[in-house]
């Protein structure tokens, strides 16, 4: 999962960044080596300190969608610890999961071509297989070698969804009056006069965002504003079930448009 690409060629005056300040740039040509002049560039990364042991790359086409998200425990970049995704050449989501100090964890998610239809889920626990479930063929594997030849389904799991406080009319003000319409796509982005981003967050038992990425990716600036905007939002309820809060993962639209 390490990274094809050197890490070189630092930007910093390019005005079309000047969305943001955190993190750092670094421009690629097609065949993946370096450069310093991001006219001459295919690809960028954006690196993000998110903490002092999360370390995010974000990988982008020069003026079109994300290419892939990968999560390190260092600054160095060595050792896989967190989301990783990536993603088709129109910005669908193609597959994704999480990892643990370089070990695959939880559920890893497989998507079928542009649409957003699951084809194959696989579990693990820090590197250990525990099942795959495959819903073209509705099938289950477990690592004990057992296949059932039909997924089960609980008709009594019935969860109340996490909730922002104020309902959803005061979740739709909140992104009315936060979203911004970033200067990069005002400028000249590709993606035309609109764009629709949509992003997938979990909301924990104590109803904080987190792990938050793109499931729909349309360009750099867009696909920040969207992140920053959900990561800011801070007035959740958490979901629950049979009375206890759970994780509850959302999924929201935000869209951006010139005149």
């Amino acid at each position: 999962m390490r990274s094809i690409f050197l890490f070189a060629g630092v930007i910093f005056s390019n005005i079309l960044f000047s969305q943001i300040t955190e993190g750092w740039f670094y421009a690629f040509k097609e065949d993946g080596s370096s450069t310093k002049d991001l006219e001459t560039a295919s690809y960028f990364m954006h690196k993000i300190k998110d903490d002092d042991t999360t370390y995010i790359c974000r990988f982008f086409q020069k003026n079109g969608p994300m290419i892939r998200w990968e999560t390190y425990y260092d600054k160095n970049l060595d050792i896989p610890n967190g989301r990783f995704a990536w993603y088709n050449n129109s910005g669908g989501l193609d597959s994704t999961g999480s990892t643990y100090r370089g070990k695959k964890d939880g559920a890893w998610e497989y998507f079928i071509g542009d649409t957003s239809q699951l084809s194959l889920s696989e579990h693990y626990y820090r590197g250990k297989f525990l099942k795959r479930e495959n819903f073209i063929e509705n099938i289950v594997q477990y690592a004990d070698g057992i296949t059932e030849t039909e997924m089960k389904t609980d008709s009594t799991n019935i969860i109340i969804p996490a909730s922002y406080k104020g309902g959803l009319r005061a979740w739709q003000n909140y992104l009315t009056s936060e979203v911004k319409i970033p200067d990069r796509f005002v400028r000249g982005s590709t993606s035309g006069n609109f764009a629709k981003v949509v992003v997938n967050f979990m909301i924990n038992k104590e109803g904080r965002v987190s792990d938050i990425f793109i499931k729909k990716s349309t360009e750099w600036s867009v696909d920040t504003e969207a992140i920053r905007v959900i990561k800011k939002s801070i007035d959740w309820k958490p979901a629950y079930q049979y009375g206890k809060p759970i994780i509850y993962w959302k999924q929201q639209s935000i869209s951006f448009g010139t005149n």
